[in-house]
């Protein structure tokens, strides 16, 4: 299922993405990517969500097929095909926050994802209807996306009640 997803999302990207261009999506690429990799580091002791493992048993490798590529991909995506007109704009948010969402209780549905320490698919929708503006923002105005970030993410942590500490991993 996650392998599958990468490929379409190679697929999509090459298919639908403005790759000529790639270099100017590129810092956004790498911000999603980092924020998904703070996410898993932040919070891995108490993960909100987690991709099920399929061919590779390491949860690790699930993610970093997301990081690394479905993440960048559907950023490529959806900043190559960003509309001007303003209806066009608020029309292409909900296709994409619908197209996430439709993905994800496609994952639950079939346990390809867990969610846990009381998130839920209502969570994914509210945190859907941020990641997309700020996606656009932060290939606008970096350094807003960066603060808009970080307070975002501050959030979710106080929120949640997410310790912050050294992954288990990581300890001695």
């Amino acid at each position: 299922m996650h392998v599958l997803t990468a490929l379409f999302s190679i697929v999509a990207a090459w298919r639908w993405g403005d790759w000529r261009n790639w270099n100017k999506y590129h810092s956004t690429m790498l911000f999603i990517a980092l924020g998904n990799l703070t996410y898993n580091f932040i919070a891995a002791n108490h993960l909100l969500w987690r991709f099920t493992p399929e061919h590779f048993n390491y949860y690790i490798i699930t993610e970093l097929i997301y990081t690394f590529i479905v993440l960048p991909a559907s950023v490529l995506l959806f900043l190559s095909n960003y509309p001007d007109d303003a209806l066009k704009k608020v029309i292409y948010y909900i296709k994409w926050i619908f197209i996430f969402t439709a993905f994800e209780y496609f994952f639950l549905i079939n346990d390809g994802i867990v969610h846990q320490n009381g998130w839920n698919i209502w969570w994914s929708l509210i945190f859907l209807f941020l990641m997309f503006p700020l996606i656009r923002l932060h290939h606008t105005k970096p350094l807003w996306g960066y603060l808009l970030a970080i307070f975002m993410a501050c959030f979710v942590t106080w929120y949640f009640n997410i310790p912050i500490e050294v992954p288990i991993e990581f300890r001695k």
